[in-house]
């Protein structure tokens, strides 16, 4: 496809900088509104803080640990966040990174869907793309699934590109192969193996002439691996062995055919994406259905090409035993994709597929009207404090469901979806920039931080028995010692006769019923879904029983 062409289908300018702001405004407005909460972001806010502190950028650290479970592209997006906003890693350097990951994600489909397919379909497939419950949810959260999904994302889309052409564009084939390598430095190996496998079924199935030699591998696979040795050459000279074997091995080959947490069935993310991709779940049944008619059957090259896409990725986390309902997020692109080629047809006058679009948009308003007036009740059963601002969503989602309503009555049909949008759109503003920063002090642990710290003494050690979260780190601002067993507890109070402990609340039976230990109980907090003790330690001095070993 010739650029003036690909211009003519992309349309002018600035319906895509309106997406944009909307998408950026979605994204960014009060991102750093509530604490880092477990697990995932402490743990890349503290691995970042300390390379910075350090100067060490090749070996990331936790707790002091060289920290094997990510490549670095994370770290260092979250770094240069912070030296473009100034100052210390913080909760916004730490979600920054997610937020402009997303938001490439969003331009990219969009720009896609629009030279395959048309302006109307690709902005179709954009707005999809930036309100889905998943997507708004990762671009708002400081970690790596955000970020890898852009550059997968455009691994995929400059594939799509090359593969359109007649013979393939080695310039496409080449930037497509170059963020395939940023996303192996940002995740592992799904950046280069999902998008080359796509690319080599799209080529056999469209019968496309020796479909191997057309992918360009002679010239990706050095690119891919020229990204990797950008890290790895220098982390040779300053990793162990131990490490190295962790992040080659352990993290690719194990984490993969026998991972040791996070374990699911295979059917797992059938019953985890209809939630996720949500509001867009209700047309995704429409717009399988076209892809198959209009798209498989008749060998349309674009639609086989997004339809592989979301099965490659879907099938590849399937068949591993480890699932997070995260991992998917590459495939929501491809969706995006379908829905909005879907959509452009079915909201043409006349067209057989309106029907799959209205039902379920008419479903989906009496869903909306339910949920305005049965969350905030709930909310207010469990978290009383969040009654307020969970009261704002009842006249928020019952306006919307007004209008989609009245859009839906007129028959006019593209108005109901745009309405669709735009109440999605409130929801998630509302809910990220209003109610969960009123959830904050129920799952943060900043508090309980600033207790511990004003607890110690000079020269005191922190400890945390048998589980360490970067939070904890990152808040207080020190490095815990972290003891699996009571012997090794019992050879820290060798060492230092007064400890202050941290512990979850059900492992302190175990310390309390051992002679070798005094507990004095300190505080407690009910931390996200888990209590946690704060305890001072003094060796050979055992509680009264009736206390389970335990006093205050």
């Amino acid at each position: 496809m010739d650029n003036a062409a690909e211009t003519r289908r992309s349309g002018p300018w600035w319906p895509w900088a309106l997406v944009g702001l909307a998408a950026a405004l979605l994204y960014f407005a009060r991102l750093g509104a509530h604490d880092l909460w477990e697990p995932d972001e402490p743990n890349f806010a503290l691995t970042s803080r300390e390379m910075m502190e350090r100067s060490q950028y090749v070996l990331p650290t936790l707790n002091g640990t060289p920290e094997g479970e990510k490549p670095p592209m994370f770290y260092w997006a979250i770094i240069a966040a912070t030296r473009l906003v100034g100052g210390e890693v913080s909760e916004l350097t730490t979600r920054i990174p997610s937020a402009a990951g997303m938001l490439v994600t969003v331009l990219a489909i969009g720009l896609a869907g629009a030279s395959v397919f048309g302006l109307r379909a690709g902005l179709l497939a954009a707005i999809v793309m930036a309100t889905t419950h998943l997507g708004v949810w990762e671009a708002r959260t400081g970690q790596v699934d955000a970020l890898n999904c852009a550059f997968i994302t455009l691994a995929f889309t400059w594939f799509l590109r090359a593969s359109m052409a007649e013979p393939p564009l080695p310039a496409s084939l080449a930037a497509a192969y170059g963020f395939a390598g940023i996303a192996v430095l940002t995740k592992g190996q799904p950046g280069f193996l999902l998008p080359v496998a796509t690319l080599f079924l799209h080529g056999w199935i469209m019968r496309r002439a020796r479909p191997i030699a057309r992918m360009g591998l002679h010239v990706g696979v050095p690119v891919v691996a020229a990204f990797g040795l950008v890290w790895f050459l220098p982390l040779l000279k300053i990793a162990s062995a131990d490490f190295l074997s962790t992040i080659l091995y352990r993290q690719t080959v194990v984490r993969y055919f026998n991972p040791w947490h996070h374990h699911q069935p295979f059917w797992y993310y059938l019953t985890t994406l209809p939630l996720e991709f949500l509001p867009w779940t209700i047309l995704l049944p429409g717009a399988l259905v076209f892809a198959w008619r209009e798209g498989w059957k008749k060998r349309d090259p674009a639609i086989v090409y997004a339809m592989l896409w979301a099965a490659v990725v879907f099938l590849y986390f399937s068949v591993s035993p480890g699932k997070r309902s995260i991992y998917v997020l590459p495939m929501f692109p491809a969706l995006a994709l379908l829905v909005g080629r879907f959509l452009d047809s079915a909201l043409t006058p006349g067209s057989p597929w309106a029907i799959w679009v209205r039902g379920p948009v008419w479903a989906w308003a009496g869903v909306l009207a339910l949920v305005g007036l049965g969350a905030p009740v709930v909310i207010q059963q469990k978290y009383p404090p969040m009654a307020w601002p969970a009261a704002g969503l009842t006249p928020l989602l019952l306006l919307g469901v007004i209008v989609i309503v009245n859009r839906l009555r007129e028959s006019t049909l593209l108005a109901a979806t745009g309405a669709l949008a735009a109440v999605t759109f409130a929801f998630n503003f509302y809910l990220h920039t209003v109610m969960l920063p009123a959830f904050n002090p129920y799952n943060s642990a900043r508090e309980f931080c600033s207790r511990i710290v004003s607890l110690l003494e000079p020269g005191e050690r922190p400890v945390s028995y048998r589980f360490f979260r970067g939070t904890y780190g990152f808040y207080t601002r020190r490095q815990f010692a972290v003891p699996e067993t009571p012997d090794a507890l019992a050879e820290l109070l060798q060492a230092d006769p007064d400890l202050v402990v941290m512990a979850h609340k059900e492992h302190l039976s175990e310390l309390a019923q051992d002679g070798r230990f005094g507990l004095e109980l300190v505080d407690d907090r009910k931390i996200g879904t888990r209590h946690v003790a704060l305890v001072r330690v003094r060796p050979g001095k055992r509680a009264p029983a009736g206390e389970r070993g335990v006093t205050r």
